[in-house]
């Protein structure tokens, strides 16, 4: 195999990932027993969409330079980080998320 083809299916392999990613999170979604579950996978699924995004601009990209571009990082705020606060633990604490 070229390099070129390698390239490009290490690529077209990562968008496949990041779709069947986001299939899980709906399939978890669908049988969360819980509001909270629910919305926490269906935010995770909604973030897979932009994963896929940046990876197919990779992979255009790279089908049309030869080389990988990354694009740039932006600070976007997950949308988890704004479910998480509103959700309590079941001893009524507030969940922390911070690393």
């Amino acid at each position: 195999m070229t390099e070129e083809n390698e390239g490009k299916k290490i690529l077209e392999e990562a968008i496949c990932f990041e779709i069947d990613g986001r299939g899980f999170f709906l399939k978890a979604a669908e049988k969360a027993k819980t509001y909270f579950a629910k919305l926490i996978f269906q935010t995770i699924a909604e973030e897979e969409l932009d994963h896929i995004r940046k990876v197919k601009q990779i992979y255009e990209g790279y089908l049309a330079s030869k080389k990988y571009e990354i694009p740039p990082a932006t600070s976007k705020k997950s949308n988890l980080q704004n479910i998480l606060p509103r959700g309590k633990r079941p001893d009524g604490a507030e969940w922390s998320y911070e690393c």
